[in-house]
C-alpha cells in the first residue's frame, strides 16, 4: 500500500496480515523532524512520520495500534472459531477468510487499484464481519 497517503493504510497493513501476508512495512518511527519540515521527494508530507516531538502521537500511529489489535482479534477468533462445531460460526469465518484474502494485492503494484473510498469500506466491511463472529462466539 505504500504510495497511498491515508490513515487506514496503516491499519489495512494488519488485515493484510491477518489474510496470510507476512511482511508489514513501517517506512519510519521518527524521521528527522517534522515540526520543522515534513515534505519527502516521493511520498506526500507527513507520510512518514508515526510520532512527533514531544511524544505527540499521530493519527497513523493511532490506526497502527488499531490495526495490531485488529491482528490479534483476527487471530484469536480464528483459534475459536476453527474448534467450533457450529455451522453458522464455520460459514462466519470462512466467510471473513475469502474477504481478508481482498487485501492482498497483485504483486504487481501497478495492477493495484488504490481508490480510497473502496479500501476503507473494506476495512469497515472486515471490522463488521469480526464483530458478528466475536459475537456468535460470545453466545
Amino acid at each position: 500500500m505504500e504510495g497511498l497517503a491515508h490513515p487506514i493504510r496503516d491499519r489495512l497493513r494488519h488485515l493484510r496480515a491477518g489474510a496470510g501476508r507476512r511482511e508489514i512495512v513501517v517506512g519510519a518511527f521518527d524521521r528527522d523532524d517534522p515540526v520543522r519540515d515534513a515534505r519527502h521527494v516521493l511520498w506526500p508530507a507527513g507520510d512518514e512520520f508515526l510520532v512527533y516531538p514531544g511524544a505527540s502521537s499521530s493519527v497513523r500511529f493511532e490506526k497502527l495500534r488499531e490495526g495490531i489489535v485488529d491482528y490479534e482479534k483476527i487471530r484469536i477468533l480464528r483459534a475459536l472459531a476453527s474448534q467450533s462445531t457450529n455451522g453458522t460460526i464455520r460459514r462466519q469465518l470462512r466467510d471473513l477468510d475469502n474477504h481478508l484474502s481482498t487485501f492482498v494485492g497483485d504483486r504487481d503494484y501497478s495492477k493495484r487499484n488504490y481508490d480510497t473510498a473502496r479500501i476503507t469500506e473494506a476495512v469497515h466491511k472486515g471490522m463488521r464481519m469480526l464483530e458478528a463472529l466475536s459475537d456468535r462466539l460470545g453466545r
